[in-house]
C-alpha cells in the first residue's frame, strides 16, 4: 500500500550485515589459531563480544527497515487515503482507513424487560435496508445500562461473506432467544405494584384479589406478550384498579354477561 523513504537506513543495515560477516570470520580464525595456542583466550572473548554487539545493531537496522513499509492488522480494503506521495509522516501519523468487508460488527441496544435473556453466543440475524439478510452472533452484552436511554448495549460479530457494501449502515438485530411459555394479553390488563414491578390481577379459588408480576417480553398497541402467568388462571379484565390485593369479590365471568 505504501513504503516510507529509506533515508539512508538499508545502507547502515548492509554496513552492520558486512561487519557481522568480518566479525564472524575473524573469530572462526582466532579460534583455529587458538587451538594451536597462537593466540590469546582475551582476543576470542573480545572478539566474540564485538560480533554480539553487532549481531544487535544489525537487528536494530533490520527491524527499523521493516518499519517502512506498513502492515496492516488484519485483511481488509482501503477505505479512504490520508496521506500522498511525498506526504511528511511521523510517529501515530494516519496513513489509511482500512475496512474488514467480510466480518463486521453490528451495534444495538436491548430494552432492559429483554437483555437477563441474551448471551453471547446467541445466533442473531441482520436484516438489511435492501430487504436481504446477513448471520451473526451476539459477542458483547453490556452490563450496566445507559443512563439516559436504560437500554443496554449489545454487539454482534456479522459475517458478510459476499462483502456487500453495508459497513456503518443500519440495519435491524433480530436476535434469537430462548423458547419460553408467553401469554398475548391487553395492555389495559397491566398494572405496577408498589415496587414498580408489571403485573396483572387475577382472583385465586377462595375469590381473593392477588397481583402476579410479569416478564413483558413485548409491547405493542394491539397487546402485550407476557411470560410468569400460571395455565389457568381468572384475570381481572374489568375494575381491576378498584379493587387490592387481598381483597375478597364476586368475580363475574364474562361468558355470563354476555348472557
Amino acid at each position: 500500500m505504501a513504503t516510507l523513504s529509506t533515508d539512508g537506513r538499508d545502507a547502515e543495515a548492509e554496513r552492520w550485515r558486512s561487519r557481522v560477516r568480518q566479525l564472524e570470520a575473524d573469530l572462526s580464525a582466532a579460534q583455529r589459531l587458538r587451538s594451536s595456542n597462537l593466540t590469546a583466550q582475551n582476543e576470542i572473548l573480545r572478539l566474540k563480544s564485538e560480533l554480539a554487539g553487532a549481531r544487535a545493531e544489525l537487528a536494530a537496522a533490520d527491524l527499523a527497515l521493516s518499519h517502512l513499509t506498513p502492515k496492516a492488522p488484519f485483511s481488509g480494503v482501503i477505505n479512504q487515503r490520508a496521506v500522498e506521495e511525498g506526504s511528511l509522516v511521523q510517529v501515530g501519523t494516519a496513513l489509511f482507513q482500512l475496512v474488514q468487508v467480510d466480518r463486521l460488527k453490528a451495534r444495538g441496544q436491548i430494552p432492559q424487560q429483554q437483555v437477563s435473556r441474551v448471551r453471547p453466543g446467541q445466533s442473531v440475524l441482520v436484516d438489511l435496508l435492501d430487504g436481504s439478510q446477513l448471520s451473526g452472533v451476539v459477542s458483547f452484552v453490556a452490563s450496566a445500562a445507559d443512563t439516559e436511554t436504560r437500554t443496554f448495549a449489545v454487539e454482534v460479530e456479522v459475517d458478510n461473506p459476499d462483502e456487500k457494501h453495508v459497513a456503518g449502515g443500519s440495519a435491524t438485530l433480530n436476535i434469537r432467544l430462548p423458547e419460553q411459555p408467553a401469554v398475548f394479553i391487553s395492555p389495559a390488563y397491566l398494572s405496577l405494584n408498589d415496587d414498580g414491578r408489571p403485573g396483572v390481577k387475577f382472583v385465586d379459588e377462595q375469590d381473593r384479589v392477588v397481583f402476579q408480576t410479569v416478564r413483558l417480553l413485548s409491547v405493542t398497541n394491539d397487546g402485550a406478550w407476557v411470560s410468569g402467568l400460571p395455565d389457568d388462571i381468572r384475570l381481572i379484565t374489568r375494575g381491576a384498579g378498584f379493587v387490592a390485593e387481598g381483597e375478597t369479590v364476586i368475580p363475574v365471568d364474562q361468558s355470563d354477561q354476555r348472557g
